[in-house]
């Protein structure tokens, strides 16, 4: 899938007869990696599971929620057919229809029905609120999401918008992603959760968000945006400790580009022996992480079900390949996504709240965040 638009055409060929016929699939491409890697369950729908470590001893690729319920399990698709590429050298169509899938089709857009958006006075009006928490010190931070949904173009082509993500953000995780009972969902994240590669595994600290200034001109950090990132980092040094390891590494704070957007970035390396067999408690107790959610764990938690008008469903969750029994994943955070619906595309966008937070701002960047998509849309709809 490199190169021009006109190599969709083959992928999306195969994209509309997945939908067609209820096929659950997922097209991706890792960060740096020139190929989009296509992965087709033909079978029943992706597993319904109740917790990440149901995923242990298996292959495929996860799906996960912000929080786990019976609405928004954990999913687990395991492909009948993958290939990389725009081409596959089968045919779909000798496949019988998952009927399975088609009698759970109805479920996918009535499931959120009561989420709603939220207009700036509102969102403005909820951080002057998170920012009272904290100064009575029940709170170090909060992260406020909210929902924002526009109509859907008439023409708009999923597998195209695909295409320019892999093109326009090559060091990001973009994917395109469909279940019957779970929607279209797609997305071009910066943020890696956990990568396990032979005895190595690596996590990274991402937060603080401003405006990329343009090619060649400083990044000017203020406080607020490198104490949210210090809330991170903190949070995860804490982790390790809890795991009983020191021996890990951590790279120097820097600030990493992502579409029109620059974040503040350190990352964390450990032995996979070092977790003594804890790898999936391990990624429990990291997610959410404050990057999405805010510190204290549970009270922030509590915070957002009182204060968010939406279910986040499986924004700022996290996804990605699997093969749990080689002891490799690549996991990253859902974050500057869009679930594609048949009338409107929703796209999940929120902010970090600390006390140093400037609430206008605060809605700036999540329509900056915004964007990211926004700008791809406008590209392909012209």
């Amino acid at each position: 899938m490199e190169g021009t638009l006109t190599e969709t055409g083959s992928l999306q060929r195969i994209h509309n007869l997945c939908v067609e016929k209820n096929f659950s699939f997922v097209s991706y491409r890792t960060p740096g990696s020139l190929e989009v890697t296509t992965g087709i369950q033909l079978h029943d729908l992706p597993a319904r599971l109740g917790s990440f470590q149901s995923v242990k001893r298996k292959k495929g690729f996860v799906f996960a929620p912000f929080g786990i319920s019976t609405a928004f399990p954990v999913r687990l698709i395991v492909p009948d057919i993958t290939f990389t590429g725009c081409n596959y050298e089968g045919s779909l169509h000798s496949y019988p229809g998952n009927t399975k899938g088609a009698a759970q089709e109805s479920r996918r857009e009535t499931l959120a029905a009561g989420s709603k958006e939220i207009s700036r006075t509102g969102y403005v009006g909820k951080v002057n609120n998170i920012k009272q928490s904290i100064r009575h010190g029940n709170l170090d931070k909060v992260v406020l999401s909210r929902l924002s949904a526009d109509p859907k173009p008439e023409d708009f082509n999923p597998s195209q918008f695909l295409n320019i993500l892999h093109l326009t953000y090559p060091d990001a995780f973009v994917y395109l992603l469909y279940i019957p009972d779970a929607g279209m969902w797609c997305g071009a994240t910066p943020e890696s959760l956990v990568s396990v590669t032979g005895n190595i595994v690596t996590t990274v600290s991402l937060a603080g968000t401003m405006k990329y200034p343009g090619e060649g001109m400083p990044v000017a950090w203020d406080e607020k945006e490198i104490r949210e990132q210090d809330i991170v980092t903190g949070y995860i040094e804490e982790v390790l400790k809890k795991f009983n390891i020191t021996g890990y590494r951590k790279t120097d704070l820097e600030s990493m580009k992502a579409g029109n957007l620059v974040h503040l970035k350190s990352g964390f390396s450990l032995s996979l022996d070092a977790l003594d067999g804890k790898l999936f408690e391990f990624i429990e107790e990291l997610h959410p992480t404050p990057s999405v959610c805010g510190l204290p764990k549970d009270k922030a938690l509590s915070f957002l079900k009182k204060t968010e008008e939406h279910d986040r469903e499986y924004y700022s969750g996290f996804l990605g390949p699997v093969d749990t029994i080689k002891d490799e994943m690549e996991l990253f955070v859902n974050l500057r996504c869009m679930k594609i619906e048949s009338q409107s595309l929703k796209f999940f966008i929120g902010a970090g709240i600390t006390s140093g937070s400037d609430p206008l701002k605060e809605w700036e960047e999540t329509e900056d965040k915004k964007m990211t998509l926004v700008n791809i849309l406008k590209r392909i709809t012209r």
